[in-house]
């Protein structure tokens, strides 16, 4: 897939105060283990934040390498498979379409956004990561913390796979399908 994490670089290093900040270059899965309260769950969150394009100060991550597409149609096409249908009242501009992003909030599940198509392959072209991050990278980030993990569990909504995840699981299916579509 053209969008990945390459590598994470947390603030703290070992255990000792004289080692560098510790930097892990990631595989396909990363397994973060702890004790409770030594920063898991707040690691997922700083990095599902920067993956949305969100620069909150963090407190654990201080540097992340996201690789995303360079070539503007797979940017474009990779946005596409989470093309939905406008809100009510709404219409897709000339050049736009909209795209649903899983939200996992009871009161807005799915959130909807019009993306410029050539603002979007300008963007790919520039390898600008403000534009990128929050609508090429946020629809495939899907965060399983502790909270989220169990989520899992509880009876979820079904629906259209080929329509915008609603819950967790649907968006865990969703993802491993478009992972699965892209090795082949």
């Amino acid at each position: 897939m053209p969008i990945s994490i390459n590598s994470i670089t947390f603030k703290a290093g070992a255990s000792t105060s004289n080692t560098n900040p510790l930097e892990v270059k990631l595989g396909s899965v990363l397994i973060l283990v702890g004790p409770n309260n030594s920063g898991k769950s707040l690691s997922l969150r700083e990095i599902e934040n920067k993956c949305i394009g969100k620069n909150p100060t963090t407190m654990v991550i201080s540097d992340m390498n996201i690789q995303v597409p360079t070539d503007p149609n797979e940017t474009i096409t990779l946005l596409k498979k989470f093309e939905t249908d406008p809100p009510d009242g709404q219409i897709a501009a000339v050049g736009n379409f909209w795209i649903g992003i899983h939200t996992f909030r009871t009161e807005q599940p799915i959130l909807k956004f019009q993306i410029n198509e050539l603002s979007m392959r300008n963007a790919t072209t520039n390898q600008e990561l403000n534009p990128l991050l929050p609508n090429l990278v946020a629809p495939y980030t899907v965060r399983l913390d502790g909270r989220t993990r169990f989520a899992l569990a509880n009876n979820q909504k079904t629906g259209d796979i080929k329509k915008s995840p609603e819950n967790h699981l649907w968006a865990l299916f969703k993802m491993m399908k478009l992972v699965k579509r892209s090795e082949h």
